[in-house]
């Protein structure tokens, strides 16, 4: 009979999805906002209402009157989306990264719409980084998810 070598390390776990160190550092660059924000939202609902996105601009203000339930709540909010975000770079789950990025998107499409539509309100500098900066974000969750798909089969 032939002999087995026991091994204590774990097998080499091959990632289920490609390129994983760009989609790791994309999903830290869409994670690391959502945590400034809702930690910024959470600490000081009314400083983050007053001030955001900060650098002297006032944008949320243009938008209608503070509201201190709606300021924690969207700040608890980011803070998820930050978590889940977080949480799918580390692991590297090919299901947890596409939940965390079809999430991100439900929020980022209509949120992203709803400033192309209603940006009039800003300055036109701040009007043009808004729409820039939220629309950069869904391109780069849309990009990622890309990374994801399974590869079918090569045919013989």
């Amino acid at each position: 009979m032939e002999a087995r070598a026991m091994t204590t390390s774990p097998p080499q776990r091959r990632s289920s999805v490609r390129m994983p160190g760009i989609l790791r550092l994309g999903l830290v660059i869409l994670a690391l906002p959502q945590f400034a924000i809702g930690i910024w939202a959470l600490a000081s609902p009314r400083g983050w209402f007053d001030t955001f996105p900060g650098g002297g601009h006032h944008w949320l203000p243009a938008y209608g009157a503070y509201n201190s339930h709606l300021a924690t709540d969207v700040g608890a909010a980011f803070l998820a989306l930050g978590v889940v975000l977080a949480l799918a770079a580390l692991w590297l789950d090919r299901r947890l990264v596409q939940a965390a990025l079809v999430g991100y998107l439900a929020y980022q499409v209509p949120h992203f719409i709803y400033h192309l539509a209603n940006d009039h309100r800003l300055s036109a500098g701040d009007h043009v980084a808004s729409d820039i900066s939220v629309g950069l974000s869904v391109v780069l969750a849309v990009v990622l998810l890309t990374l994801t798909r399974v590869s079918a089969p090569a045919r013989v």
